[in-house]
């Protein structure tokens, strides 16, 4: 999202989870500030496998998946 701001990022990821019905997920931007310098962010979701895998819940309890991106900052 070019010009968006770290919650900006945190509100579109959680949208689309809450379109996937994803439950529980926590979404993580570093750096929490983002400007015109920042050359790289991090998109960090972590979401439990208990609250997302059902069938399978007794076997994932206390488990959380977790995927990262590193961004490279778009030019203005």
């Amino acid at each position: 999202l070019a010009g968006a701001t770290a919650q900006q990022c945190i509100d579109v990821a959680n949208a689309e989870l809450l379109r996937l019905k994803i439950n529980g997920a926590q979404v993580t931007v570093v750096p929490s500030v983002i400007d015109h310098t920042t050359p790289d962010i991090t998109v960090v979701v972590s979401i439990p496998l208990a609250q997302n895998a059902l069938p399978l819940s007794k076997f994932v309890i206390g488990k959380t998946l977790v995927q990262s991106i590193k961004l490279s900052r778009e030019l203005d």
